[in-house]
This record gives C-alpha cells, sequence and structure tokens, in this order.
C-alpha cells in the first residue's frame, strides 16, 4: 500500500527508462515518512491497446490504494495521463489527482481550466514543495500557499501561485534511493552492464525557438559539483556495478572550467567509469574533447537542427554550421561516437533550407560513426513557435515522431476539443510538410542510395539537388510507401532502390546498376553480421571493376563468380570470370 504513487510514462522495463525526478521526489517523501510507490506504464502492457492499457492501469492504480496519484507528465503521455486520471477518478472520486512534470507545468492554467478531474497542477521545481504539498494534503491541511501550485479555490476560480525559487545548489538535493526501482529490472540489467541516466545538472541558457526547456528552467544553466557528480558514479558503481552513464543535462558543457573540474575529479577516483552528455557544437573545443575522452567520455549528442544559415538565425540556435563539423571532425578523431539530431518542416523552411540540412547530413553520413536523428518539426506548449503560430495550427497530417500517437486514434475528438492541451498534435501547414512526410523514417535509407548513386554515376548526380533526387525517389515507390506504417526498411531495402533505378535508367545501364548494388548491399550485409565467414555469389557484372570503384560507363557486364571471405572483420574477394 502507498499513501502517495507516482505515476510515471515509463513504457518499457529498462534502468535507462527509468524518471530520475520521480525517483528523487519520491526519495524526499520516503525520508520524511510517507508510505510512497512508483507505477510505470509498462506493467499495463500497453501493447494490448489503448482501452486494454487504460483499464490494467487503474486497476493496477487501485490495487495500493493511494490517496493522492501523482502523474509525471510530458507531451508525448499527456493523453494517457489525463485519460489513466477521468477513470481513476470515476471510480475513486476521493483521491487526490496531482499533475506535474514540465508539461503540466507549461498548460497549468488550460489544463485545470479543461480537464475538471484533474486536481492540482505543479508548476517548476518540486523539490522543495513537494513534501509540504503532500503532507498537507494527507493531514487536510491549508495548502494554498505553496508556491507552483495551481488550484481551484472554494470559488471553483482558478489560482496559480508563483512559483517557486530555482534550486541554487544541487548538490543540496539528497542522492536518490535507487530501491524504487524493481529488483526485477535491476536483475535484468545487470545481465547486460546498462547505461544509467543520471541527472547532473539543470538548465539551457540558450533560447530556441522550437523548445520549451528555457521556459522550465529559466534559461539558468546550473551543474552539481564534481565531487558530488563522482559520488553519484561511484555509489552506483559499488551497489550495482554500473559502469556506463549517461548524464541527463541539456547542455553540460556551458562551463569549460566546470567540465574540465570534472574530469579530474573523476579521473583521480581511478574508478575508470564511461560517460556520455549532450552538448551544443559551439561550448567545446580540441582541448575540451581530448580532456572529456581522457576521462571515459565515449559519446555525445549533439543538436544541430539545420543546415541552413538562414534558419539557424530563424530559430534562434546560431550555429556555425562549418565550425560545427570541425567539431564533429575532432570528435570522431577522439574515437567518440556522436549522435546528431536534425529537425525539418519549421514554418519558415523552403525546399533550399531543407537543401542545406540534407548536405550536412550527407557530410556526416561519410564521416562514418555518426548517427543521425531527423524529427519532423513538432509546435510544443510554451515555445516561441507556439506563441507566433498558435492561431494558424490545423490538425497535423503526419504527427511528429517527437510527440507519439499512443491512444489518438481512440480519443480525436476529444483532443480536438482540448487544441491547447496538445498542440503537437497538430501543425503549421505548408507544402513541404505533406511532400516531404516520412522522410524522417527514411533518411538513412536514403543517404545510402545517394551515397551509391553519387559513387557510381557522378556524372549523372553531382549536380543535382539532394531533394530532387529524394523526390524522385519516393515517386519511383508511391505505391509501396504510401501504405507505410511500421514497414522494416531494411527488408525490403533491395526493393526499393531497384524501383528508382528502374525510373532513373534505360534498361541495360538500369541492369548494370541494380547487379552493382546487389553486390554491395551483399557485402555491407555479410559485414554487419560480425563473424568469420566465407561464400560463393555469382553477378552478371565486372566485379573487380566494382571493387576498383570505377564509374558505371566504364563497369561492363560479364558474368563474375565472387568468393567473399571474412576473417577479423576483414573483408576480401576473389574474383572468377565465367564467360
Amino acid at each position: 500500500m502507498s499513501s502517495v504513487l507516482f505515476v510515471v510514462p515509463v513504457f518499457k522495463e529498462a534502468i535507462r527508462q527509468e524518471c530520475n525526478v520521480t525517483l528523487l521526489l519520491a526519495t524526499i517523501l520516503k525520508g520524511n515518512g510517507i508510505d510512497t510507490g512508483i507505477y510505470r506504464y509498462y506493467e499495463a502492457s500497453p501493447d494490448l491497446g489503448f482501452d486494454s492499457f487504460l483499464d490494467n492501469s487503474v486497476n493496477n492504480i487501485l490495487s495500493h490504494n493511494p490517496q493522492i496519484v501523482s502523474f509525471y507528465c510530458r507531451g508525448d503521455s499527456y493523453l494517457a495521463n489525463i485519460m489513466v486520471a477521468k477513470k481513476l477518478k470515476a471510480i475513486r472520486p476521493e483521491i487526490h489527482i496531482v499533475f506535474g512534470g514540465p508539461q503540466a507545468d507549461i498548460t497549468a492554467r488550460e489544463t485545470m481550466n479543461q480537464i475538471p478531474w484533474v486536481d492540482y497542477c505543479c508548476s517548476g521545481e518540486g523539490e522543495t514543495t513537494i513534501y509540504p504539498l503532500f503532507k498537507g494534503l494527507l493531514n487536510g491541511e491549508d495548502i494554498t500557499y505553496i508556491k507552483g501550485l495551481t488550484y481551484r479555490n472554494t470559488s471553483n476560480e482558478i489560482i496559480s501561485n508563483p512559483r517557486p525559487e530555482l534550486i541554487e545548489n544541487l548538490d543540496e538535493l539528497p542522492f536518490i534511493d535507487y530501491t524504487f526501482i524493481p529488483q526485477c529490472t535491476l536483475s535484468k540489467n545487470m545481465e547486460t552492464p546498462p547505461k544509467v541516466l543520471m541527472d547532473v545538472g539543470r538548465g539551457c541558457p540558450y533560447n530556441c525557438a522550437y523548445c520549451s526547456t528555457s521556459l522550465f528552467w529559466q534559461r539558468k544553466f546550473r551543474l552539481k559539483s564534481a565531487d558530488r557528480i563522482v559520488e553519484e558514479m561511484k555509489r552506483l558503481y559499488d551497489k550495482y556495478g554500473i559502469k556506463k552513464f549517461v548524464f541527463d543535462h541539456d547542455l553540460f558543457t556551458a562551463s569549460k572550467k566546470r567540465v574540465f573540474e570534472f574530469c579530474r575529479v573523476l579521473k583521480e577516483s581511478g574508478l575508470g567509469l564511461e560517460w556520455s552528455c549532450s552538448s551544443r557544437a559551439d561550448t567545446i573545443d580540441k582541448e575540451t574533447i581530448e580532456e572529456m575522452a581522457s576521462a571515459g567520455m565515449r559519446s555525445i549528442y549533439m543538436g544541430i537542427e539545420s543546415g541552413s544559415p538562414r534558419m539557424q538565425k530563424i530559430m534562434h540556435k546560431n550555429l556555425n554550421i562549418e565550425k560545427a563539423m570541425k567539431t564533429i571532425k575532432c570528435l570522431i578523431d577522439n574515437k567518440m561516437r556522436v549522435t546528431t539530431s536534425f529537425i525539418y518542416g519549421y514554418p519558415e523552411e523552403t525546399y533550399e533550407d531543407l537543401e542545406e540540412t540534407l548536405k550536412v547530413i550527407y557530410s556526416l553520413y561519410k564521416y562514418g560513426n555518426v548517427s543521425i536523428q531527423l524529427h519532423l518539426c513538432s509546435i510544443l506548449p510554451g515555445t516561441e513557435y507556439f506563441s507566433k503560430y498558435k492561431k494558424e495550427l490545423v490538425w497535423a497530417e503526419n504527427f511528429s515522431d517527437i510527440t507519439g500517437d499512443f491512444g489518438v486514434e481512440e480519443n480525436i475528438d476529444f483532443i480536438r476539443e482540448h487544441k491547447e492541451l496538445f498542440p503537437f498534435y497538430y501543425e503549421y501547414h505548408n507544402e513541404l510538410r505533406s511532400r516531404l512526410n516520412g522522410l524522417n523514417k527514411r533518411i538513412m535509407l536514403f543517404m545510402e542510395l545517394y551515397d551509391y548513386l553519387i559513387t557510381v554515376d557522378p556524372e549523372k548526380y553531382s549536380d543535382k539537388r539532394i531533394i530532387d533526387l529524394y523526390l524522385d525517389f519516393i515517386d519511383a515507390n508511391e505505391h509501396i510507401f504510401k501504405n507505410d506504417t511500421d514497414m522494416v526498411y531494411s527488408e525490403i531495402k533491395q526493393e526499393l532502390y531497384y524501383n528508382y533505378i528502374s525510373s532513373a535508367y534505360d534498361e541495360d545501364n538500369a541492369q548494370k546498376f541494380k547487379e552493382i548494388l546487389t553486390f554491395k548491399i551483399d557485402l555491407q550485409k555479410i559485414k554487419e553480421e560480425g563473424k568469420d565467414t566465407s561464400d560463393v555469389k555469382i553477378y552478371n557484372i565486372d566485379i573487380d571493376a566494382v571493387i576498383k570503384e570505377k564509374k558505371l560507363k566504364d563497369i561492363r557486364k560479364r558474368t563474375s563468380m565472387v568468393y567473399i571471405t571474412v576473417v577479423n572483420n576483414k573483408v576480401s574477394c576473389g574474383v572468377q570470370y565465367l564467360d
């Protein structure tokens, strides 16, 4: 039984998915003597469908017999939280329903005005207010003075109290009690040492137009001390054997001095731990990268967002793309795994802007050791884009992958009635977004094809826009992509490529190109298997010429028997001609 039950949108049983904010708040309540539990949505088997998920969640929550149910709210799970809360309130109206987290913070008044079954919304950092609020609710005390609280008074008026002050010294926060994570989750994850998400600080000083973080953290950068961060890492290593950490901070590298201090303390600890963080390309240099690498940093996440200088200014990201590319190359040279993030479909974006982004993505593709994410722009509440375009938003033809669509089909009418709560299911509609639907899912598939085209036939493709080639690729596969739902592209890659080649060449050259692609894709598959092997394959093309990277016009048809061997990840090919 739990007097307070936190509900978190964790849909997968994994340590990496755990919500540090909720773990910390639960730790605070437990330390003050309040019986506290955490319920995770994966316990409701969401894969069985939204209606089943609702029933299972409500039954599971009620089995704890809570007096307070507090939901951690993100945009991608806000609909689920609202619907679970509605069903709970219908069955047990005496339960206090509390919403917290970034989505509840940003839409507090709208939520209280439109969702009558939510009793309270909490804004700002809750570590200093969580105990007095929940103690007051449990004991029937006055809670109307608590900062950050939005509530209904006795006249049913909505009152929003001032936000609590930001916590200046994050070292004062207690260490998380990891016994709140189920032992079965810990045991399963210990079989393969996991990466643990660790809260190291808060706040980003920048003000990007598409991002709501600046509102939530008031653009104030804070970082725990180096000693505190290393001590948290040591505790997790000593107790659970955790050796790899993902730092949960929008911009860990904002202060070069603080980064160097952390690296020094971690190296002096002798723990030999690995870690990763998020950064901006213009906040690190060669010296910083080398220092982080020496202290165990093995991967880094960077939001580039657009390759267009014009869009960089419009969305206030203001990155110098040329310098950013040099920084990424330096990271790679220091054996870092780099993940880069891009967004397309901004309200102001043109095809020319997107072409610049695709050029940058292709350059990163050629770098190797770079993971590339591409997301469809989503209009989030609390952002500059929302303030600027909220009156012009229309129901989205396609939802952003940032948003998620769990339960949307079952609750479309509800979402349409509460547009201000769910702007991410709407869009600033333009032709580019419509024509480029699905680009985010197909970007790496297409970059591979584009690389083949440029390599094999540069005379035909070197002067053509990437965006135009992509649109041709889509047209050639329209009959497939029009039914694209949960398609696994790796399973039909050759078919998609062949369809494009057939549309771009005469029959003779198309057949030659298909044979070249077949050979290259076969080699790729063999390499990806990652084991020693040998095989014999027949191709109707001069494979020796392909291996030497001759161009399409210089490669003739020949029957080639190819002996492919892989030893210690090295691939060799022996060619024998049969004609």
